[in-house]
């Protein structure tokens, strides 16, 4: 069980992955800040919890970020998903890692349901634009899937 300091660090964190969805659906970047930002958080938050899961947390940052790494690499994804990867795997962990994967199928899912849809409401809107560019805002399923994780790693 967290201690309020702890709960109020993650609540901060929540706070800041919906600023950086928010940012990267508008803009298609996130601010090397915002990640910096995240991971300050995510120390701040291991030292009150005694860096007891600090070597996991590490693991699923690194494989989060490799394999976002390699996407980049094929011009998959963008540096800034991949750099957001390895903050949200050390909130996430290596114990919740495949939690994180499933909830990221069904969000991207969706997500690319909600950009096909939209073409059908004859809209003009920032979806519609992301259906014809083909470019992506990444960090909106990674963060939605993300969100839901860490709340039950933390709250559970």
């Amino acid at each position: 069980m967290l201690n309020s300091l702890s709960a109020l660090v993650i609540i901060s964190v929540v706070a800041v992955l919906v600023w950086v969805m928010r940012i990267d659906y508008r803009s298609l970047r996130i601010p090397n800040k915002m990640v910096l930002l995240l991971l300050a958080q995510y120390f701040v938050w291991a030292s009150l919890t005694g860096f007891s899961t600090l070597i996991g947390d590490l693991i699923a940052g690194a494989v989060l970020f490799l394999i976002a790494f390699i996407l980049w690499l094929f011009r998959m994804m963008g540096a800034g998903d991949a750099k957001l990867y390895a903050a949200l795997g050390m909130f996430i962990g290596f114990d919740h890692l495949s939690l994180y994967a499933v909830l990221l199928l069904l969000v991207s899912v969706v997500f690319v349901v909600l950009i096909q849809v939209s073409r059908f409401f004859n809209t003009s809107g920032r979806l519609s634009e992301i259906r014809t560019s083909g470019k992506a805002p990444y960090s909106v399923p990674m963060c939605f899937a993300a969100i839901p994780t860490i709340l039950l790693r933390a709250f559970a």
